[in-house]
């Protein structure tokens, strides 16, 4: 008899001991190799389990009955070496769940649609025929060597390139010339809302099908695509996170765009950031490596300073278009209009009117979904909250209804105040959905306003998504109004004006990144901005004009300089990219055991003096910014240390404290938000 060591899809940083049947043939047994899909008993359930390890001996006398594999799925379902070792490297890095990663690589629904597509050999998928002749790319002297030195750098590169560089240029040549070789190429976006105008870019460059793989995608779909790329009958895939454990083959090129933006990380169950699984994938392919952003993140930034990344520059728009005119509009000082839930300068609806009368289009950002951002009742000052979290619900006057953005509770509009019988409120805040009702009314122009809403409320799937940025893109609206998902990579040829109705709001986030974020933000929602041949203007809205991110982006401070300031106080006060960080989170529907769990655990570290050497620093126990999520109390800790090893020690410590049953802990290396 022998065993092995499976990895199941629950929250266990261990593995599970299975004895392989000694009635199965020799041929099946010979299938039980690391890296296959199993099916496995566990408890009362039986679970889809992926081989880590086999052992022809135990290891030492067992106190329990080792069970029996009840199954192995077909080869063609067997994760390659380069996904599982990703897998296995991401597991002790995030100190997360292997087998929770794994089924990321292959999750149990797609797997039972894999094995049900593999027992039914008629209907065989067959290759995608070939899109239309790759259209002809004209690359400037700055793409061509970008595309040089991105071929033969040996080292992940940075493609820095302001906005509208033509870094999609940059990446379709390179990925002709690896494809060339027989090699295949993943491109890696930040969101859904970037696949379809990337996708269909990526197939007229290339002139070949192009696989697009996202969470959207249904499992049915995912199962089809998972063959196909399994069988190689497409060599290039755009996608979004998830797509990092595609089953590709012979990779070349591995490109994150956007590379700065927080999507990459995987903020649930299994915590990653596709950025750096996409470099271990990379070195364990032989592919190179291309992170592009106008804005890259300040951890990025820190490895090419230390030689470990090495970088190219785009510095100026592709086909002769300038930047955008930057202005601020100092709402402390300006005459404003009062009839709408967002503050408006007269003068920003003048610039409105303006550019609509011209024929030409305009992108509103406005970072809140709804029609206000909360219920006030003037009599008293309640507030209606969520049933099962600590926050204000946002109100939708075209439904009467409250909703909370992070369990999606939702409630009818109140007619009385549910503390003192009130019947007299007030909205408070703005949201998009008051942008599309209200703005079109204030714009003083001769063209009638066509506003058309762009946010996750509006836009419910992919197909939806495609249509709406269609219809602004061939003109049929000239206003767009939205939230973060206008700010990531669209091209709309003839938007000549960006609002950013109130740039305050980006920089109060409880998080030491507010600053570089809001500038990130700011920096590409302006790109959206002239970037054809007409020129381009950006009105910022602002209680702060003199913000540093804003004396950046009107070029009264160099970026330079204002980087090297962030990256002293994060030196200073012990921050990434300097330092190493994770949070651990206790988690109980008691608020009284979350705050205990979470004491037990940061006592476990002063009790072993661990926190009173230079190992690492301890901060809290402290409730969560979000003190209650799902009906859930959380209690947070913070562990910095100068060494990754060293915070693995703090943890693998802390975690053997045993805390109440009823309390859930979760491990965030590298969190991305507080």
């Amino acid at each position: 008899m022998s065993w092995v060591q499976v990895a199941v899809p629950r929250q266990f940083n261990h593995l599970f001991t299975y004895a392989i049947p000694e009635e199965w043939t020799a041929e099946q047994k010979q299938e039980v190799v690391r890296g296959r899909w199993v099916e496995v008993p566990f408890g009362k359930a039986v679970l889809s389990g992926c081989v880590v390890d086999t052992l022809e001996s135990l290891p030492g006398p067992s106190t329990y009955e080792i069970r029996g594999l009840r199954f192995v799925h077909p080869v063609q379902t067997g994760l390659s070496s380069d996904v599982f070792e990703m897998c296995v490297w991401a597991h002790r890095y995030y100190q997360t769940s292997l087998g929770e990663l794994l089924q990321c690589a292959l999750p149990s629904p797609v797997l039972k649609a894999v094995v049900r597509r593999q027992a039914r050999p008629e209907k065989r998928d067959t290759p995608t025929e070939g899109v239309s002749k790759p259209r002809t790319l004209f690359l400037n002297d700055d793409q061509t060597s970008a595309v040089k030195a991105v071929l033969s750098s040996e080292k992940p590169i940075l493609l820095h390139g302001v906005t509208g560089s033509g870094k999609t240029e940059v990446y379709m040549d390179a990925a002709r010339q690896v494809l060339a070789e027989g090699r295949t190429v993943l491109m890696l976006v930040p969101e859904i809302a970037l696949t379809p105008q990337l996708h269909h870019r990526i197939e007229e460059g290339l002139g070949e099908p192009v696989a697009l793989w996202h969470s959207a995608l249904s499992d049915t779909a995912r199962a089809k695509l998972w063959v196909q790329l399994r069988e190689g009958s497409a060599r290039v895939v755009v996608g979004a996170r998830s797509a990092i454990f595609v089953p590709l083959e012979n990779i070349g090129l591995i490109v994150v765009d956007e590379e700065h933006d927080a999507s990459y990380k995987q903020e649930e169950r299994a915590r990653y950031h596709a950025r750096d699984l996409a470099m271990f994938r990379g070195r364990a392919c032989g592919a190179r490596v291309v992170l592009g952003s106008a804005t890259p993140s300040l951890e990025t930034l820190e490895r090419v300073r230390d030689g470990k990344f090495n970088t190219v520059h785009l510095q100026n728009r592709f086909g002769g278009a300038s930047m955008p005119q930057i202005e601020l509009v100092d709402l402390t000082s300006v005459e404003k209009r009062e009839d709408s839930q967002a503050l408006f300068a007269d003068s920003t609806l003048r610039e409105l009117a303006d550019v609509l009368d011209r024929g030409e289009q305009a992108i509103v950002f406005l970072n809140r979904r709804g029609f206000a951002s909360l219920l006030l009742c003037e009599d008293c000052g309640w507030t209606p909250e969520c049933e099962h979290c600590s926050l204000s619900l946002t109100v939708y006057q075209r439904t009467r209804s409250l909703r909370c953005h992070v369990c999606n509770f939702r409630k009818g509009m109140p007619e009385r105040c549910d503390s003192c019988q009130g019947h007299q409120f007030r909205f408070l805040g703005a949201g998009t959905e008051s942008l599309e009702t209200q703005l079109p009314t204030l714009i003083p122009s001769k063209t009638p306003a066509r506003a058309l809403r762009l946010d996750r409320d509006r836009v419910t799937s992919h197909t939806r998504l495609e249509k709406t940025l269609d219809s602004f893109r061939r003109g049929e609206f000239n206003l767009l109004l939205g939230t973060q998902m206008l700010v990531k990579g669209h091209d709309f040829p003839n938007v000549t004006l960006v609002v950013i109705v109130l740039a305050d709001g980006l920089f109060r986030f409880p998080d030491f990144r507010a600053s570089e974020r809001a500038y990130q933000i700011l920096t590409q929602v302006s790109g959206r901005a002239g970037r054809a041949e007409r020129a381009g203007k950006v009105l910022i809205q602002t209680f702060q004009p003199g913000h540093p991110v804003l004396e950046v982006l009107t070029g009264k401070k160099s970026v330079e300089e204002w980087m090297r300031s962030e990256a002293d106080l994060r030196r200073e006060f012990h921050y990434p990219p300097y330092y190493r960080m994770a949070r651990v989170r206790v988690e109980s529907q008691k608020q009284e055991e979350a705050r205990a769990g979470a004491e037990r655990l940061a006592d476990s570290l002063v009790a072993e003096k661990y926190v009173e050497t230079d190992r690492c620093e301890l901060l809290g126990p402290s409730e969560a910014p979000v003190g209650r999520v799902k009906a859930h109390y959380r209690w947070d800790l913070w562990i910095k240390s100068s060494r990754i090893e060293f915070l693995h020690q703090a943890l693998t410590l802390m975690l053997r404290q045993p805390i109440s049953k009823s309390c859930r802990v979760h491990v965030d290396v590298d969190p991305q938000g507080p």
